[in-house]
């Protein structure tokens, strides 16, 4: 950034002006977005923040004020649960849900959607995980990596992709 840049944003008192701002913010996560705002130099994107900051000024006086005093963030390993369970017996979790969906309810066709790093893991050499659990257990397994999900998620899906397991 240039010298007269820097010197702009001291004599606009910039620092305190994002610190007041993110004192009024209601989660950890909002204020950490306010304090990295910054001014911007291209005109296309002043001009659709602006339009943002109008239309959401319109909906306020129209609609009132929205309240968030209850904002929380939440952790996407343990859903705010706190409690996250060891990615050690991960697999063994996949194992256990796969022997009952075969035996118990019958089903021949399950679509695992994990992270990719999971996914890695369970295709992972010629006896891999997964082409054990299909000779063991006598089902068509598919690994589908999904990066929407979290590091320890599963979702048990059949062929139409419809859940198999509700959570």
């Amino acid at each position: 950034m240039s010298e007269l840049y820097e010197k702009s944003l001291l004599k606009l008192e910039l620092d305190q002006v994002l610190e007041l701002l993110a004192g009024c913010a209601g989660s950890q996560g909002g204020k950490e977005a306010c304090l990295r705002l910054h001014p911007s130099s291209d005109l296309e994107e002043v001009n659709l923040m602006l339009e943002q900051t109008t239309a959401a000024s319109d909906l306020c006086t129209r609609k009132g004020n929205p309240v968030f005093g209850d904002v929380t963030d939440v952790c996407p390993t343990c859903n705010g649960t706190g409690r996250v369970e060891p990615t050690v017996l991960l697999d063994r979790k996949i194992e256990n849900q796969i022997q009952f969906l075969a035996h118990d309810r019958k089903v021949n066709h399950i679509r695992l959607r994990v992270s990719p790093y999971v996914a890695a893991f369970l295709k992972q050499g010629f006896l891999s995980l997964c082409r054990r659990w299909m000779w063991r257990y006598r089902v068509r397994i598919d690994v589908i990596a999904d990066q929407s999900l979290g590091m320890i998620d599963v979702k048990y899906l059949d062929k139409n992709d419809t859940p198999l397991i509700e959570y």
